[in-house]
């Protein structure tokens, strides 16, 4: 019995060849995904970030929403947001709210004929003071 657990104990060296190889692939598939999405995500925090500088925008309620949309796309155009199209931003106007939705999908190439497809849907309401 002693004699079997030393043998055996002498035969677990550790990871084979192929393993190393199939766990790099996993990663380097992983690390792709990463390297792909990044810009993709980082693009929506801008959007998202915009969208959340609005509030203090001052008389925002009392523009129109065509001055708002112009307004936006400026400050999209300034943090480098190249993925929206002009007419995927809606604004709705209504007495003193005004509700922005910004609805768009990017389409990014992984490997040969693979692409991601990532769909956003943005919505803020703003009220008067």
């Amino acid at each position: 019995m002693m004699r079997a657990i030393g043998t055996m104990r002498n035969r677990q060296q550790g990871m084979t060849f192929i393993g190393w190889v199939m766990a790099l692939m996993i990663l380097g598939f992983f690390v792709l995904i990463g390297l792909t999405l990044t810009p993709v995500y980082l693009e929506y925090f801008a959007v998202q970030r915009q969208l959340t500088s609005l509030e203090e925008e001052a008389g925002l309620v009392k523009k129109s929403a065509g001055q708002v949309k112009r307004l936006l796309l400026r400050r999209f155009s300034i943090d480098d947001v190249d993925s929206i199209p002009p007419d995927q931003i809606k604004i709705a106007k209504k007495d003193r709210h005004i509700k922005i939705q910004v609805t768009w999908q990017v389409r990014t190439p992984m490997m040969g004929n693979v692409d991601a497809l990532v769909s956003f849907d943005e919505k803020r309401d703003f009220m008067a003071r």
